[in-house]
């Protein structure tokens, strides 16, 4: 497989985007050349603009519902009208949480806990207490693409859903975690344009340039292009630079068929950072750990990280008739990841850690491809929604990692990065060419049917997703190597590239739910669901089964609740369980000390939602969360010392059982331009362990932010404001067996100008 030297590549992008920013100027000024005797309307349309900008800031016509699930299994539908929890953020929301990345996105919403800190590579978090599946669990348009730890800029988006939970049968494959849907700006009717400028805490620098319309008379054909760029030192003093392009074109080919194509660009350098701080995977080695700054560097200076995943998406639309509509839908998309650099494993109370280099090295390929066809019948009393299609997925999944090294030790308290990447030993691990070998090939195909059946006030609906699930898995070996200078391990070449999984599965993924119109705009439901997960990997250490790949695991969820978008209050309340299975720890075989890892234990999460919007007034805006997660064993072992010890009825590592959440907005009457916000964050104590030994207490932060916004020169501009965590509270972000340290006091000032 062919692959372009990185730095030629990003070269390269770079070149590209001066390109497109050049020629994205000239198209501007062309165009406002061309529309100067359209001045006045301009002008007397900014009221209007205003009024809008609560959807985009780059307008696009107001829609009366702005749907939140698309290209699913129940084709596209608004947050009302899908029975499952959803929450929804738009592109003013993220820019009035100055949001940078997806923690910062979803920081007020409870069902969602921040997995790692703001600095740390790839942010995520976990819903209803569970990880989000990182090659499937995140879509762009409800379409698959690879998104493993990277980091996606919010506002280059018109909006960020979020399904809580099990969504496979919406979308196929994947874990129960739930189902992160980016959502494309798309073309403007008029041109439009937006230019914005921004600076946050460190010396982070963002500069973004967004415009679109018609580009045809008759307004058939219509593009929509951004640029994006950030760059600067993180206020732990690890770089951080993304350069994203976007592309949005539409047009008819007949009255009742059109095209569409979009486009995404990313391309990321980062530089001494770490995913994750590790804590020494031993249960009860530690049981302890004093909260760090906010500003710790545990990356090695030298480390750095690259990455680059293009995504193309052509569609085309056929109108069957006035209820029935055709969509087909192919998208290529590949991520190309290279992590020449470190991780900090803290190894005790006090801690102390070891730097250990490594040289990571992932590329996935994906084609995707759907046909999704979705209409309307009535047959007598009963009015019927209905979705059938088919989709096929070729992941190509290659890896490279020539093991590991031991760099140095140090104490997170006292002394951060002992060593750097630049030491001898290092540089020349680092520096080993890629030696790509496939590690994983998927086939995941699936037919899937839906039918809403409606009856008055009642609807039922009845769906179904056979899957055709064929996966592959071939080895990867390290050997341990010990040498004067350094412990680390080596890839052995000869034993690699050797199929040791090969599954091929059927499984039918249903779902079933009521609802009842109980009031205006207001629902209540009743839902299961099921999905299938990809295989589970074991430890890489201390099991006789080092990294084999396990069996495929089906989860399920039962959920019920209401939804209103009537009055002054909206919002959802929901209770929920999710069972799924997991690995445990099984006697050692003859022959071996070490115990064997299979799925044969299982989990439970389950809980209650509650997420609101109150306006008593036109003035201000109340949204409260709040969610109680019960998240337990079922069943399950794990290792204690040398012995196998049981884990039933112990809670889950990585969970909060209390999360809660207020955000306020409030316009000023008397000077309606300015816009005050500020909130209030809580997260519960929880584990970090299986066993309960190690506990991370609970922390509250408070936020506060601005916004002030008046026309100059016929144009619109806005100038935003935040800091978060004003009290500067230290804390750690916990996982199972991981921390981050939690980021400090931040500010963020922003201005745009949009015309």
């Amino acid at each position: 497989m062919h692959r372009m030297n990185f730095r030629v590549r990003l070269l390269a992008s770079t070149t590209h985007l001066t390109t497109a920013a050049a020629a994205l100027s000239a198209m501007l000024l062309h165009a406002a050349a061309a529309r100067a005797d359209d001045s006045t309307q301009l002008a007397d349309a900014q009221p209007k603009a205003k009024q809008a900008a609560q959807v985009e800031s780059v307008v696009v016509k107001a829609k009366k519902k702005t749907e939140a699930v698309r290209n699913s299994a129940l084709g596209s539908r608004t947050i009302l009208e899908t029975p499952f929890s959803i929450a929804q953020v738009n592109l003013d929301q993220i820019k009035t949480l100055a949001a940078e990345n997806l923690n910062n996105t979803f920081s007020y919403d409870a069902s969602a806990k921040e997995a790692n800190s703001g600095v740390a590579s790839g942010n995520t978090f976990r819903v209803r207490g569970l990880l989000l599946d990182r090659t499937n669990s995140y879509k762009l348009d409800g379409l698959p693409f690879p998104y493993w730890f990277q980091d996606f800029v919010p506002d280059t988006f018109a909006s960020i859903s979020l399904l809580k939970g099990v969504g496979g049968f919406l979308y196929g494959f994947a874990a129960p975690g739930g189902i992160l849907d980016f959502q494309s700006k798309e073309p403007t009717d008029t041109w439009k344009y937006n230019a914005a400028v921004g600076v946050r805490s460190g010396s982070i620098f963002e500069e973004d340039l967004d415009a679109g319309g018609p580009v045809t008379p008759s307004g058939d054909t219509k593009i929509r292009v951004g640029l994006e760029q950030e760059a600067g030192y993180l206020y732990n003093n690890a770089y951080n630079e993304d350069y994203t392009a976007t592309l949005a074109l539409t047009g008819k080919i007949t009255p009742d068929v059109t095209w569409s194509f979009n486009g995404y660009y990313l391309n990321t350098v980062q530089l001494s950072q770490v995913n994750t701080i590790t804590l020494l995977a031993t249960e009860g080695a530690i049981t302890h750990i004093p909260t760090a700054p906010g500003k710790l560097e545990p990356g090695a200076s030298g480390d750095k990280k690259t990455n680059s995943n293009p995504i193309l998406t052509p569609e085309i639309n056929w109108q069957i008739s006035p209820g029935w509509k055709a969509t087909l839908s192919y998208r290529y998309s590949n991520l190309d990841e290279r992590f020449p650099g470190n991780v900090a494993e803290i190894i005790d109370n006090a801690g102390k850690y070891v730097n250990i280099a490594f040289n990571i090295n992932r590329y996935f390929a994906y084609n995707f491809a759907q046909l999704q066809v979705e209409g309307k019948e009535v047959t007598g009393p009963l009015h019927h929604d209905i979705v059938l299609g088919a989709s096929v997925n070729n992941v190509i999944f290659d890896y490279f990692q020539p093991g590991s090294q031991v760099l140095g030790y140090g104490n997170i308290f006292t002394t951060p990065a002992p060593v750097t990447i630049g030491n001898p030993n290092a540089t020349a691990y680092e520096k080993q060419s890629v030696q790509y070998k496939l590690y994983q090939t998927l086939w995941e195909n699936s037919l899937f049917l839906s039918d809403t059946v409606s009856y008055g006030p009642v609807s039922l609906l009845l769906g179904a997703r056979l899957n055709d699930y064929q996966e592959r898995d071939f080895t990867n070996i390290y050997e341990p190597q010990v040498g004067p200078v350094y412990t680390g391990a080596v890839y052995n070449n000869t034993k690699s590239g050797k199929v040791i999984g090969d599954y091929n599965l059927h499984p039918l993924s249903p779902s079933y739910a009521l609802v009842v119109d109980v009031a205006p705009e207001t629902k209540a439901y009743a839902s299961y669901a099921e999905a299938l997960q990809a295989s589970v990997q074991a430890p890489t250490t201390g099991v006789a089964n080092p990294g084999a790949f396990l069996s495929p695991i089906t989860s399920r969820q039962y959920e019920v609740g209401v939804k209103s978008v009537y009055g002054i209050v909206s919002g959802t309340a929901a209770l929920f369980r999710i069972d799924q299975p997991v690995g445990l720890y099984t006697a050692p075989q003859p022959g071996s000390p070490l115990p064997v890892y299979k799925i044969g234990g299982n989990s439970r999460y389950q809980g209650v939602e509650l997420n609101a919007a109150v306006r008593p007034d036109e003035y201000l805006t109340i949204t409260p969360s709040f969610t109680y997660l019960n998240a337990t064993y079922l069943s399950g072992t794990t290792v204690l010392g040398n012995k196998i010890v049981p884990v039933a009825g112990e809670i889950i590592p990585g969970t909060a059982r209390l999360q809660g959440s207020v955000l306020a907005e409030y316009k000023l009457p008397f000077f309606p331009q300015i816009k005050l916000n500020g909130g209030v964050r809580y997260v519960g104590d929880g584990y970090g362990d299986s066993l309960q030994l190690l506990k991370f207490p609970d922390v509250t932060l408070f936020d506060i932010g601005a916004s002030y916004e008046t026309p100059v020169y016929g144009k619109t501009l806005r100038i935003r404001g935040r800091i978060d965590n004003i009290t500067n509270r230290q804390y750690w972000v916990f996982g199972q067996a991981q921390v981050s340290a939690g980021a400090p006091r931040t500010f963020s000032l922003n201005a745009e100008v949009s015309f």
